[in-house]
């Protein structure tokens, strides 16, 4: 298996977690069986900023990663869930906000 899918359904909303990698998992099923497949609960964000190297302005970035390093992507109602941020200064006002899609 490359790619997983954890879903769950909360009233009419649709959620999924979608997580890919090169270090996938055997798994061999016979016709008419289920198999149960434990996903581990620990999800990693990783975010940097760096200067942009063009003066004064900022670049931005983040991973999301299961446990075992394979990337994830999140979804509801089938679009994938931006990343909202705010860049703070050091006294806690905000200099900028916005939007981060990804995958």
């Amino acid at each position: 298996m490359l790619t997983t899918r954890v879903e769950r359904r909360r009233g009419e909303e649709h959620w999924f977690l979608s997580s890919t990698g090169p270090d996938g998992k055997s798994l061999r099923l016979l016709a008419g069986t289920t198999e149960r497949i434990e996903v581990a609960d620990t999800v990693h964000f990783r975010a940097t900023a760096k200067p942009d190297g063009r003066g004064g302005g900022l670049a931005l970035g983040f991973s999301l990663q299961a446990a075992d390093g394979r990337g994830l992507s999140v979804y509801r109602q089938d679009r994938r869930v931006p990343v909202s941020f705010e860049v703070l200064a050091d006294d806690g006002a905000v200099l900028g906000s916005g939007t981060m899609n990804y995958g």
